[in-house]
């Protein structure tokens, strides 16, 4: 055989067959010629490779081995290139000897570019661009566990969730969960999914490459995914370390930001790094905060703003720093209103993000204050709610920063009374509009919404028995068609509440609201919210307009539900008023899941 040319056999993992790749293309400017053996599903690498053919598995092949480098903490900078993995292994049997490594040979291994995308045919190309026409973007592919070394890369399911979550929610687009051996589930949000579930199947290596090239990102920790990504050109990387040095495993390449831990980075000569486009954290293991924080910043997608209330200024001012949602007290609203039914509102959110009453915050909506004697540094305000006089701007004193999601508000006349509402809406958005009437007034002020519905359809049941025939709130029998023989409960709403009424009391209120609206089988009312909760649990509901404040807020009723004038005539058999909300009350979630699945906590 002429010399130039040699035959091996390559058994490695993914990321070793792409430096392997790389290296053989090193040898192409000496003019030697490889055929390499190895799994047929590798044969993708090395199409890219001018001076390399490929077989299947030949045992008749010699091995090549693959090497670790010298450790990065006993090299100087004489000699830092020979901590390389990939230098390593250059002039090893069974490959030809060309000389020894040296920072020269670094350089020409570092400037190689191979685009394996060139070499992918069009059947291996269409039918994922077919599955990715119908992706929000960004599309963001995340493999964050590898096979091998867990303890010392991976990212745990904590962790995980919280990158898919925020980075769903901040982006607006799209996750795709990398991952062959079912190690990972994939969090609970409508846009973040497994690769596998995506596509119906198990991708080849090929149709890997076109799914790297028509991504916009891709997070992954020191594994295969992250290093093939070295051979998509068009793909920005971002690589995830927290005790393998970036030089001992891998290449610099423009596009690759690589976060580490401060005390990793000064652990090796610093001109190890020179190359490599670093972002060093102080912690032994990049948090998630950061993670996000990073990739939102590649992209270039604005990150959310948090307020923060000075107490000199009683205004907002903006803190541009990023914050994990995680990491800060969800409030939601309580009331000093003579309503109890705006307390069902956060009853109804609470209970469906999984959290007890004095696991949360509440924050006044009346009084733009937070409810209890310890003051935490800042809280996730979820908005949920009438937007009435004094609730925007916000302002406080208590020096608290708070972050507001607007879920699902109705805020009519958005701008009559004051400009600042306005101004925070927009800075805040996008806002989720309950009804038609708020995303109406919203869009006309150009501020970003989308219809959510209310959320209060999503109450559940107390789990009590319906020993309640027909439960009449705040209306007077004289003006309904005559009452049947039944077992029937007057109950009023319209009471003036004390100014001295505790929190506690109104949350005990509340709890008998709910109740009330378990245990019954029909229900006539006139106020949004027991109709709204009731039809939710599939109570059936006769909803009479008498006495509507604001009647846009109507508009957020399924289509299908309907409303009669006063003194209409109507059947008091429930049966006649039972509607089917399921996939009303599906908008509803996926719309909570969009923006705040990730504070929802597991079943």
């Amino acid at each position: 055989m002429d010399r130039q040319h040699t035959q091996i056999r390559f058994p490695h993992g993914l990321g070793d067959h792409v430096y392997m790749a790389h290296l053989l293309s090193l040898y192409r400017s000496q003019g030697f010629e490889f055929t390499v053996a190895a799994d047929r599903n590798k044969a993708a690498i090395y199409r890219a490779c001018e001076n390399v053919s490929f077989v299947s598995k030949s045992e008749d092949f010699p091995a090549a081995p693959w090497i670790h480098g010298t450790s990065v903490i006993a090299v100087s900078k004489e000699n830092g290139f020979s901590a390389n993995k990939v230098m390593a292994n250059l002039s090893l049997t069974p490959l030809p000897d060309i000389g020894p490594a040296s920072w020269e040979v670094w350089t020409e291994l570092s400037a190689i570019v191979l685009d394996a995308m060139r070499f992918v045919v069009p059947e291996e190309a269409e039918p994922i661009l077919c599955r990715l026409e119908k992706v929000a973007r960004p599309l963001l592919l995340f493999h964050p566990k590898g096979n091998n070394l867990k303890h010392a890369k991976d990212l745990n399911d904590e962790e995980i969730r919280r990158v898919c979550a925020d980075f769903a929610t901040y982006s607006g687009g799209t996750v795709l969960m990398l991952d062959w051996d079912r190690r990972i589930r994939a969090p609970d949000h409508p846009r973040v999914a497994m690769m596998e579930e995506c596509f119906g199947k198990k991708l080849s290596l090929a149709e890997l490459i076109v799914l790297f090239s028509h991504a916009d990102l891709l997070i992954g920790i020191d594994s295969g995914p992250a290093h093939l990504a070295r051979m998509v050109p068009t793909l920005p990387v971002l690589f995830v370390w927290q005790r393998h040095h970036p030089f001992a495993f891998s290449l610099p390449r423009a596009g690759h930001l690589h976060i580490l831990p401060h005390a990793l980075a000064e652990s090796a000569p610093r001109l190890l790094l020179s190359e490599f486009d670093c972002v060093e954290v102080a912690e032994d293991r990049p948090s998630p905060e950061t993670i996000v924080e990073q990739a939102l910043q590649i992209l270039g997608v604005k990150m959310a703003p948090v307020l923060s209330f000075s107490e000199s200024r009683r205004s907002c001012v903006p803190a541009g720093e990023f914050r994990n949602t995680q990491e800060r007290p969800i409030a939601l609203y309580s009331y000093s209103s003579d309503n109890i039914g705006d307390d069902m509102q956060s009853l109804v959110l609470r209970r469906w993000l999984g959290y007890e009453e004095n696991e949360i915050r509440f924050f006044d909506r009346d009084k733009q204050s937070l409810v209890g004697e310890a003051m935490p540094k800042s809280i996730q305000l979820l908005i949920n709610g009438f937007i009435g006089e004094g609730a925007l701007p916000l302002r406080m004193n208590q020096g608290v920063e708070i972050h507001p999601i607007f879920l699902a508000i109705h805020m009519a006349n958005v701008n009559h009374d004051n400009p600042e509402k306005l101004e925070q809406l927009r800075r805040f958005g996008p806002v989720g509009c309950r009804d038609h009437q708020a995303l109406k007034e919203c869009r006309e002020h150009n501020v970003d919404a989308y219809f959510a519905g209310c959320p209060t359809i999503l109450c559940e049941p107390d789990g009590v028995q319906q020993d309640i025939d027909i439960l009449l709130i705040d209306f007077n029998p004289r003006t309904l068609p005559p009452l049947p023989e039944r077992r029937i409960i007057r109950y009023s709403s319209n009471m003036k509440i004390p100014r001295n009424t505790t929190f506690a009391e109104r949350s005990e209120m509340c709890l008998r609201r709910w109740n009330l609206l378990s245990r019954s089988r029909l229900i006539v009312t006139s106020k949004l919210h027991a109709a709204m909760p009731a039809i939710g649990m599939g109570r059936p509901v006769v909803f009479i307009n008498d006495g509507i404040v604001c009647s846009g807020r109507l508009s957020a009723f399924p289509e299908q539900f309907r409303r009669y004038p006063v003194q209409a005539n109507f059947s008091w058999e429930p049966e006649a008023h039972q509607i089917d909300v399921t996939e009303h009350r599906r908008l509803v979630e996926a719309r909570l899941l969009e923006r705040v699945g990730h504070l929802r906590r597991p079943k």
